[in-house]
């Protein structure tokens, strides 16, 4: 995500390295752009603009032309303008799935592609979201090369898992490129190039509306178990199969497990937590009796299973 560039108080113009618009220190400590402080050599008073202590006195040593730069902030400015200059070479490409590995992303699917990166892959875990999406970069050599990249990554598919569900499509935020993409979901990622989304997965991410979190699933839980649970919860809100978009998925993220039920168009997230909380399932190949419940300290939809 880009640095915001600090701006001068008097123009509101972002100050810049070099040239009219570059920040200069006054004596009381106060810092304005070039431009700006020009017009205190032809003031009659000469004073600061914010504190009116007098600044310029009227001899050629104090000048604008001669008054020092805000060193420390041009510093700051230099490095906005590199990682400006380095974003222009990233890809970023936000991962619902929180399963994925970057050892595996890099081995079975960059491998793969055309225009590889020229730098290691770089992942991060959005630690404090509600699915704990992932974040890949991909840094490349030249703006021409990221952009062959970006051209060839949309609509690519990636397999993490030999189930069906354990499948993504890259698909681009692009705003005039993707136009299935609901406007809320790319606000929401709008700092992203790209997101994977998986498979049968509704792409609404409202963390109220449209998402429950399950922690501490049974010992042995599995994708068949979410299937399961899906079925359950579909068979309950009276939808057929044609009409359902509502999805049940199972993460492991080192050592933290946990079930997130993307609730689709149907839109009965209160009906639905109801329905799970006053139910009792039998979980993995086990059997496994479990009931779920209410995280104490959490909203709503954040619920956790109990084995009875």
């Amino acid at each position: 995500m880009d640095s915001i560039v600090p701006e001068c108080t008097i123009c509101s113009e972002g100050y810049e390295v070099d040239g009219r618009k570059v920040p200069i220190l006054l004596d009381c400590g106060h810092t304005f752009c070039r431009d700006c402080i020009s017009q205190l050599e032809i003031a009659l008073d000469q004073k600061c603009f914010t504190c009116q202590q007098s600044v310029l006195k009227y001899d050629n040593k104090r000048k604008v032309q001669n008054l020092k730069k805000n060193y420390e902030l041009v510093q700051i400015l230099e490095q906005i303008v590199k990682e400006k200059e380095r974003n222009q070479l990233v890809i970023l490409i936000a991962c619902c799935p929180a399963s994925i590995q970057v050892n595996h992303f890099r081995d079975f699917f960059v491998t793969q592609l055309e225009n590889k990166p020229d730098a290691p892959i770089l992942m991060h875990t959005q630690e404090q979201s509600f699915i704990q999406e992932k974040v890949i970069e991909l840094v490349y050599p030249n703006v021409t090369n990221r952009g062959r990249a970006a051209f060839e990554l949309h609509e690519k598919v990636y397999r993490y898992g030999l189930d069906i569900n354990q499948s993504c499509i890259i698909v681009s935020l692009n705003e005039e490129r993707e136009k299935q993409l609901p406007k809320s979901f790319k606000a929401s990622l709008q700092k992203y190039d790209f997101v994977m989304i998986q498979y049968n997965v509704p792409m609404m991410r409202n963390t109220h509306t449209d998402l429950i979190r399950i922690d501490h699933p049974p010992v042995g839980f599995n994708y068949r178990d979410a299937l399961f649970l899906e079925k359950q919860i579909n068979y309950t809100n009276g939808l057929k199969i044609e009409q359902q978009d509502l999805a049940v998925r199972y993460y492991s993220y080192q050592n933290i497990v946990f079930v997130v039920i993307y609730v689709g168009s149907c839109g009965k997230i209160e009906r639905i937590i109801e329905f799970l909380k006053q139910s009792k399932f039998d979980y993995t190949s086990q059997r496994v009796k479990a009931t779920i419940e209410h995280q104490l300290h959490q909203p709503n939809n954040y619920l956790q299973f109990k084995r009875i």
